[in-house]
């Protein structure tokens, strides 16, 4: 579960990082 919630947090960082670009 943790593996998983881990790696939606890391697509939604990514996501909000290339907004800011």
């Amino acid at each position: 579960m943790s593996g998983i919630i881990m790696g939606i947090s890391q697509m939604f960082i990514s996501l909000i990082l290339l907004a800011h670009c």
